[in-house]
C-alpha cells in the first residue's frame, strides 16, 4: 500500500520544465550516446526486485506502480517527469518512492557521484524500461527520500 501518493507539484520545488525528446533527454542538453552506458533494457522487473549499481538500491513493478527503492535510498536526488513532460505522480514507501507506471515517467537522479536516467515507455499490453548511466542530469535534481 502507497503512503502519501500525490502530484508533487509545488512553485519552489518544480522544475521550470521537464521535457525529453524520443531519446529520454533534456532537449536543451542532449547528452551524446557515446557518453552513456546502458545498464538494462528490457520488461521492467515485475514482481521482483531487481539490484541494481552496487545493489544497495532496486526497481520493481506491480501492474501500477513502478518503485525505485532500496537501503541506499536516502542518498538519491532525483525528479521526475512523465511522457508528456508534466510533472511525474510521486509516491512514498518504507524505503522506496512509487511512480504510476501509466505515466511513462522519466527519471532522472543521481547516486555516489554519479549520474542515472530510467525511462518507462508503455507498449501495447506491456511497458519496456530503459536504465543508463548518463554523463550529467539534464534536469534540477531536486526531490530526496528524506
Amino acid at each position: 500500500m502507497l503512503w502519501g501518493v500525490n502530484r508533487v507539484n509545488s512553485s519552489n520545488s518544480k522544475p521550470s520544465s521537464i521535457t525529453k525528446n524520443s531519446a529520454g533527454l533534456s532537449s536543451s542538453n542532449q547528452t551524446s550516446i557515446d557518453q552513456e552506458r546502458i545498464i538494462y533494457q528490457g520488461d521492467p522487473p515485475y514482481l521482483t526486485e531487481l539490484p541494481i549499481l552496487d545493489g544497495n538500491l532496486f526497481f520493481n513493478h506491480s501492474d501500477d506502480f513502478l518503485l525505485f527503492g532500496g537501503t541506499n535510498i536516502r542518498e538519491v536526488r532525483f525528479s521526475a517527469g512523465t511522457g508528456d513532460g508534466s510533472i511525474a505522480t510521486i509516491g512514498f514507501q518504507e524505503n522506496a518512492i512509487a511512480f504510476l507506471m501509466t505515466e511513462q515517467p522519466y527519471i532522472e537522479f543521481s547516486y555516489q557521484k554519479k549520474f542515472y536516467s530510467l525511462q518507462i515507455l508503455s507498449r501495447p499490453y506491456f511497458f519496456t524500461m530503459d536504465f543508463r548511466e548518463i554523463a550529467s542530469s539534464s534536469i534540477a535534481l531536486i526531490y530526496d527520500f528524506n
